[in-house]
């Protein structure tokens, strides 16, 4: 099924609930640290592009743990010749039940994730460890992801001297930077747990949250990552993606509603963030979607008269709504080419903060 280096000692069969392969890795010439995780379900098509990225890395890894999470057809692995690598086939658990099957057998200084539709760029890992190794009080390092046909640039980023404040209030509105953008000290991330299963959608940012909790992130400004968008992704359904996200806003509110509005977040405006998702999807016309997120939102908040509104006005026949409002659409998010988004999206926030946005 591999191929690559195959001495006859090399192999090793590692087997514990489930199947797993260990591929042997060439000598190495540098020190290293990072154990990259790679779930992956039905993947196949794009699992090489990210692999090829790991294994051009300037700085190479310390290891490679791809989970195949139940794939119709098994993920092979062909021809690999970077760090070791081990491959770990499970049932259809979910992502985050994924993630946490490679980080119990993860034995690297940080932990790197890289979902198998994504790719780096060769100086991501280097540059990653160097910047947490100058800033022991940081937790974890992100970098910029890069914008074209294809990629989504998430964003907007903070500028270097950004307040831990201001970090978590935005970080609450808009979750700008991915999962295969973020490397972890490995031992922190032990501390805080690992990404709750329960959770149907956003189970990223609440593990991070947990991870702010100890320490800060630092910024690599440069777009070393690249996030794949294509049909397939598990974030496709606007009505299923902000149902979950619901449950996932709870979750971080049980834990850390005091250090939002410690933050600055007003405590009558905790759930702005979620308010302004679900008003996305309506002016997007995703009236489907909208109808029942908007009516469910309006239950929990019975006197945002501006939602029970918008629900009405979901309710009617879509081209009625398009004559009397002509088409509305929302413009590109902003991603790190557009010069003072942070401060721009800063100030949009205002009305839901109780200090001067910024």
């Amino acid at each position: 099924m591999m191929s690559g280096n195959q001495n006859s000692g090399s192999w090793c069969l590692y087997l514990a609930c489930n199947s797993s392969f260990i591929i042997p890795n060439s000598s190495l010439l540098f020190a290293v640290s990072t154990s990259v995780v790679i779930p992956c379900f039905n993947g196949q098509a794009y699992l090489p592009a990210a692999l090829a990225s790991v294994r051009a890395q300037t700085r190479p890894a310390h290891e490679v743990i791809v989970v195949d999470d139940g794939s119709a057809e098994p993920v092979t692995v062909d021809g690999w010749d970077g760090p070791p690598l081990k491959l770990i086939r499970t049932p259809n658990l979910g992502l985050p039940t994924a993630r946490n099957t490679a980080l119990e057998v993860a034995t690297g200084e940080f932990v790197a994730y890289l979902d198998s539709d994504d790719w780096w760029h060769p100086d991501k890992l280097a540059k990653q460890e160097d910047a947490l190794r100058a800033d022991p009080a940081a937790v974890a390092s992100y970098t910029r992801c890069a914008e074209g046909d294809g990629l989504f640039g998430f964003g907007p980023y903070p500028p270097a001297d950004v307040s831990a404040d201001d970090f978590l209030v935005m970080f609450w509105n808009h979750s700008f930077f991915p999962p295969s953008s973020v490397l972890a000290r490995r031992a922190v991330t032990d501390r805080v747990g690992r990404f709750d299963a329960t959770l149907p959608q956003g189970e990223d940012v609440e593990h991070f949250f947990r991870l702010l909790a100890v320490g800060r992130f630092v910024q690599v400004p440069e777009p070393l990552t690249y996030y794949r968008v294509h049909p397939g992704q598990m974030t496709g359904s606007p009505l299923k993606k902000l149902r979950g996200w619901k449950l996932t806003r709870q979750a971080i509110l049980r834990q850390h509603a005091d250090r939002l509005v410690k933050a600055g977040v007003r405590p009558d405006k905790l759930w702005d963030a979620h308010r302004n998702q679900v008003l996305l999807s309506f002016y997007r016309r995703q009236f489907q979607a909208a109808r029942p997120l908007l009516w469910d939102y309006w239950k929990d908040h019975p006197t945002d008269l501006g939602v029970l509104a918008r629900f009405l006005v979901s309710c009617l026949p879509s081209g009625v709504v398009s004559r009397a409002r002509g088409g509305v659409t929302a413009g590109p998010r902003p991603g790190q080419a557009a010069a003072g988004a942070w401060e721009t999206v800063f100030r949009e926030l205002a009305p839901s903060l109780s200090r001067p946005a910024g």
